[in-house]
Parts: C-alpha cells; structure tokens; sequence
C-alpha cells in the first residue's frame, strides 16, 4: 500500500516481475518461429498457401503450435504485436501478398508487384499489425500468395522466411 517516488534522473532496478496495479507485466505469450525447410511444391498460383512454420526459436507460453496447425493460440487475452515475412527464391513470383490472419481470416496484407523482373530475386515481403485476442479462442496463422506460375518457393535459408509476436502491455 505504500507509495514510492522515483526521483527524475534516478535509476529502477527491478529485482523480481514488475507489476502495475496489481498485476504482473510482461510481454508474453511471445513466440518467434522459422521455416526450417524450403517448400517448393503445393503453392499454387493465385491461392493463398499457410506458411508451414515448423521450427520455434522460443515459445514463452507454449501457445505456437509448430507441429499440425501452424498457429499461435494465446491463453492470455489482450492486445498482440505481429510480424512476418516470407524469402522468395529462385524464379520469385512478380507479385507477392504476405498476410495474417485471425481466426481463418485475413486481419492484415502487404503487397509487392515488381516492375523490373531483373531485380525480383531481392525482395521479401513483410506484414505487422496489432490484433486484439480473447485468451481463449482466438489464433493468428500466417498465409502467402504469389502470381507467377512458375514455382515460386518459400526458403527457410538464413532465416529469411520467419514470423514473431507478443503481447504488447498496456
């Protein structure tokens, strides 16, 4: 019940978990997930493809499920931060979409059309947003589409095809 006053210019050092009003502060559920492997076959032209990302760099919460669904699942409700990118490789498609979805629909989109097909190879579509979770029911998945018809690939080399979120505190 005590009140402290920091002064202005003095330094906080947290020894254990931060609270505000009460409740611990933190930004998890977070997770950070990889495609471990190139995919090269099953995305068609013009269709939307979930991205299989199969390899957790960390998982807070235990709420990214890397094996069967592709998805992230929070038990915490709350405001979440996420990103996303897709690698292209060779033969990369002249225009790319990378999305995220909340509960099977699209929640947020990025686009790329490239003019100059010489220099296609060196982009890599990337897509953030806010979404708003219950803690219960709620999942965001990750989808890539592509026009190009001529096998375009997700490339899971040096991290380029890779996603991220967190609970933002607020």
């Amino acid at each position: 019940g005590d009140t402290v006053t920091v002064p202005s210019g003095a330094t906080f050092n947290v020894a254990g978990t931060l609270q505000s009003g009460g409740a611990a502060v933190s930004n998890t559920p977070a997770f950070s997930v990889i495609l471990s492997g190139n995919v090269t076959s099953g995305i068609s032209d013009n269709t939307w493809f979930k991205i299989p990302f199969d390899s957790e760099e960390f998982d807070t919460d235990g709420c990214f499920d890397p094996t069967t669904n592709y998805r992230f699942t929070p038990t915490t409700s709350g405001k979440y931060f996420f990103s996303a990118q897709w690698g292209n490789g060779d033969g990369a498609p002249r225009a790319e979409w990378i999305s995220i979805y909340k509960n099977g629909s699209e929640a947020f989109t990025n686009y790329f059309y490239a003019q100059d097909t010489s220099t296609i190879d060196d982009y890599t579509p990337i897509v953030t947003g806010l979404i708003d979770m219950n803690g219960s029911s709620d999942y965001v998945e990750f989808y890539m589409k592509q026009l190009s018809g001529s096998g375009p690939q997700l490339v899971a080399g040096d991290k380029t095809t890779w996603a991220y979120g967190y609970k933002i505190i607020g």
